[in-house]
């Protein structure tokens, strides 16, 4: 006799309790007991949410800074929050900091993409209006004017002026503002983002650029006053200066010339109490200065790092959480792009007071350095939580912008293998924000691939990436195979011991090779080598 033959019997648990019949008569689909499961829809049960409170504590006796998101690597709890991952002791009741953990939404908007190629950008924002600005492959300075919110252009196209270089946007006061240079005089054309019709009259602001070495930089000092510097005409000095919304330059306090050339780059930055940095490079190395709100001289120029035959293509700086401590960081150029590096230190209006640190290698800065506020609503905001820094990796074919914070963790990548490369005339791109904590600046990106006589060719045009730290899809994770994935700006994986990036970023940087005699090669041929690079996780995984 053949045995009792197996088969699937489905029960549909829909019905909820049945708490009033015989249990022996309750019919399938009804529960006679139900715990910790709800029923959120038709035919489903889910685990019920907990509701004893967990520990805020660490182990070291500290509290967990914030709480932004849970998650889970096999048994164990975790939690995101602050910039960190932490992972729950169960046995001990309290948190274990696993290390540096940052998820946010990043979105890139293609801004300009026509028949001509653009080679350097900056844009600017106020109340909802945006400009940005470039250079243009017909000659010339262009501008265009958008509401951000609908993206709906205002303004398309606007020709600033023939010959003009080095485009820099700033919000200031009610206007929008386009600086650029053109021969030997430093230039401004204002808008009204309220009535945005045409750009205003252009307003000569300097007319002592240094024709040779047009270096200049332009930031807002305060809400009465943009401060202004360039390289002078009167040889190797550069003059720092201020202007008023309407253009006009004020006679006190009247511009000052400080005795150095900036010969390779030059950088503007605005600490606490309005102190004015004034950062750049020469055969001294790389230099830097402050002054007070009224261009006296607080600190004479002082070295940063001795760098005196190798050039700094850019510098740009943000303030530290103290406060009063400059964070700064400087692009030095390799041998060839792809071997250029960015190093860090920190310095005080009083005297340089950090290490001297390589924190990116293969990879050269794109934006200024930024600060993100500890409170997102920046009218009360006072305290500074994270600096930030737009980075371009420039290996060949890998050519990709990232976001850096200031510890060196790449947290973002955008435009894999459509960045432009290095900036254009050691000119970073302004960053700009509102009261919704979403800091965004303009990139310069590849386009359609065209082929003509043979080779391969690409447009440029000009995009607006967007770096969102409120979203509500941060920390999105799951657990894949030995791994918990964690989305945002870079997909991050958790092994159990810490967070890392889910593959490599781009090709590690060979900075040096030497040979050394012996083994049975001949030296008259030529050698190809491959290097493969890889990485083991906690679980011995190998990436």
């Amino acid at each position: 006799m053949s045995g009792l033959q197996k088969q699937n019997f489905n029960v549909i648990f829909g019905q909820g309790l049945d708490t009033k019949t015989d249990p022996k008569l309750v019919v399938p689909g009804k529960l006679l007991e139900l715990e910790n499961a709800v029923f959120k829809k038709g035919g489903s049960l889910s685990k019920r949410n907990g509701y004893q409170k967990v520990s805020p504590l660490l182990v070291n006796g500290d509290s967990v800074p914030i709480a932004d998101a849970l998650g889970n690597f096999d048994h164990e709890l975790l939690l995101f929050g602050g910039n960190k991952i932490f992972s729950y002791a169960e046995s001990m009741g309290k948190w274990v900091d696993k290390g540096s953990c940052s998820s946010f939404d990043v979105s890139t908007t293609q801004i300009i993409k026509n028949t001509q190629s653009q080679t350097q950008c900056d844009s600017a924002c106020l109340n909802g209006i945006s400009v940005y600005a470039w250079e243009d492959s017909r000659g010339g300075v262009y501008a265009s004017v958008y509401d951000e919110t609908s993206q709906t252009p205002i303004l398309v196209d606007q020709l600033i002026e023939t010959g003009a270089t080095r485009a820099r946007c700033l919000s200031f006061n009610s206007f929008l503002y386009v600086f650029y240079y053109i021969s030997g005089s430093l230039k401004v054309r204002k808008v009204n983002p309220a009535q945005a019709t045409a750009f205003d009259t252009a307003v000569t602001i300097s007319s002592t650029v240094n024709t040779s070495n047009p270096h200049y930089d332009v930031l807002v000092l305060n809400p009465l006053t943009v401060a202004w510097a360039h390289n002078d005409s009167s040889g190797a000095k550069i003059k720092l200066g201020g202007m008023y919304y309407d253009g006009t330059i004020p006679t006190s306090p009247a511009s000052i010339l400080i005795a150095e050339a900036a010969t390779n780059c030059l950088s503007l930055f605005v600490g606490d109490l309005q102190k004015i940095y004034v950062f750049w490079h020469n055969a001294s190395g790389l230099r830097y200065a402050v002054y007070n709100n009224g261009f006296a001289t607080i600190k004479v120029p002082t070295t940063v790092d001795s760098y005196t035959s190798t050039v700094i293509r850019n510098v740009t700086a943000h303030l530290q959480y103290n406060g009063s401590t400059v964070q700064v960081y400087y692009e030095v150029a390799g041998a060839t792009a792809d071997l250029n590096y960015i190093k860090t230190t920190t310095v005080t209006s009083s005297a340089p007071s950090g290490t001297l640190t390589v924190i990116q290698r293969g990879a050269g800065l794109w934006s200024k350095a930024w600060t993100k506020w500890l409170d997102s609503d920046l009218s009360l905001a006072t305290v500074p939580e994270r600096g930030y820094v737009g980075i371009v990796g420039l290996q060949q074919g890998q050519q990709t912008y990232f976001i850096m914070r200031s510890d060196g963790f790449l947290v973002a990548k955008m435009q894999p293998n459509l960045a432009y490369g290095t900036t254009s005339d050691s000119f970073l791109q302004n960053v700009w924000t509102n009261l919704t904590d979403i800091y965004s600046f303009s990139v310069i990106n590849k386009l359609q691939l065209t082929v003509e006589n043979g080779g391969f060719y690409s447009l440029f045009g000009v995009a607006k990436t967007s770096c969102n730290f409120t979203s509500l899809n941060s920390y999105i994770n799951v657990q894949l195979g030995k791994n918990t994935h964690i989305g945002g700006g870079i997909l991050a994986t958790y092994d159990g011991q810490g967070v890392v990036e889910h593959g490599f970023h781009y090709a590690p940087v060979i900075v040096s090779n030497s040979q050394t005699t012996g083994g049975s090669l001949t030296h008259t041929n030529t050698y190809s080598y491959i290097a493969l690079y890889e990485w083991t996780e906690d679980r011995k995984s190998v990436v």
